[in-house]
């Protein structure tokens, strides 16, 4: 399992149904999202194939989910350094807590509060170092640019780097499984997560990279705009 290149400087390690990143900057890498847990191992294998030291990163987490900071602690423990996010869900998971109650699209919302229940009861886990300090705006290792895109989790972040023709790094505030990119199936708020949706589709890049599903390379921004025109609340 290695980190497979994306662009010169973004590559991608598939973790089963989720993805996380790693991208070289000038300041050092920058490991994006940390799986689930038991993935920490993986993670450290990977890295060690590229001569990278846990200590030797950075670590941004777009959300709080499970299967995004679900090794974090594993991999601080493993002399990894605190992680950036977003306050509002960077407070949740410095508390050990990796889920708040969602509301789910389509086929899935005839057993919301079933698996919320679920959901919320079981997924907590070892709190881990934050820095919360990924608000909108932001500059984080001197090249990625935090874009809040709240919908998917009340403090969900994406990030844009304007190398390699302009990247777009988006978490959970799309996925890709299908022909054109579209918003996650759970939401906390999905009015919000159609709005940050469309943000994106506002922007320039030629590549975007997604929690879940395949990258977009070259034109990226023009799927994102085609999609964002036939999105209702």
């Amino acid at each position: 399992m290695t980190f497979q290149p994306i662009t010169p400087r973004l590559s991608m390690l598939r973790l089963g149904m989720v993805n996380c990143y790693l991208y070289e900057c000038a300041r050092g890498p920058i490991l994006i999202d940390c799986g689930n847990p038991g993935d920490g191992p993986k993670i450290l294998a990977a890295l060690q194939q590229r001569n990278h030291h846990p200590a030797d990163l950075s670590i941004i987490a777009t959300h709080l989910h499970v299967d995004h900071i679900g090794a974090l602690a594993a991999l601080q423990a493993a002399g990894a350094p605190v992680a950036h996010m977003n306050p509002r869900d960077g407070a949740a998971v410095a508390q050990g807590n990796w889920m708040r109650p969602m509301h789910f699209a389509g086929p899935f919302a005839w057993f919301e509060d079933g698996i919320n229940r679920r959901m919320v009861a079981s997924q907590r886990g070892a709190p881990a170092s934050i820095q919360p300090d990924a608000v909108d705006g932001a500059i984080l290792g001197d090249e990625l640019t935090v874009i809040a895109t709240p919908g998917h989790s009340i403090g969900h972040i994406s990030l844009y780097s304007p190398a390699d023709g302009g990247v777009l790094i988006c978490g959970d505030a799309a996925v890709h499984f299908t022909a054109q990119p579209n918003i996650s199936f759970l939401y906390e708020d999905k009015s919000a997560a159609v709005e940050s949706f469309k943000r994106l589709a506002g922007m320039s890049f030629a590549h975007a990279v997604f929690g879940h599903g395949k990258p977009l390379i070259g034109a990226a921004d023009s799927a994102f705009t085609l999609r964002a025109a036939n999105l209702k609340l």
